[in-house]
Parts: C-alpha cells; structure tokens; sequence
C-alpha cells in the first residue's frame, strides 16, 4: 500500500464524520417531534436537537483541516 492509498483512506474517515456533522443540521432544522415514544424519550430527542449548531462547527474544523491537509 503506498502511501497515496493510506492517506485516502483516512480522508474517507474524515468525509464520514463530517457527512454526521452535516445530518446533524439537518436534523436540527427540521426538529421532528417524536409523538410515539413516552414523554422521557420525547424530551430526550428534542434536547439532542436543540444542540444542532454544534454540528456546523465540526463541519467547519474538519473542512479547515481538510484543506490545511491539501
């Protein structure tokens, strides 16, 4: 394996965590109740919701690193 191949690899690791960063914002945008689960659970998704705009601030270090990298 050269070394162009190890380092593709870890930039898919990357694109992946950025691509759950980037689901995140979405998820925070479109703050999707759960009607069918008990009140607990319900509470429980609405606060990891609400915590979406974390999601663009790892989207952006990991695409600054990204391009630092190239």
């Amino acid at each position: 394996m050269n070394s162009n191949e190890n380092n593709a690899s870890r930039f898919h690791s990357i694109q992946a965590l950025r691509a759950f960063a980037a689901l995140y914002v979405v998820i925070y945008h479109a703050r999707i109740p759960l009607p069918f689960f008990d009140q607990s659970v319900s509470e429980q998704w609405m606060n990891f919701q609400m915590r979406g705009f974390i999601g663009v601030d790892i989207f952006f270090v990991i695409c600054g690193f990204v391009m630092a990298w190239v």
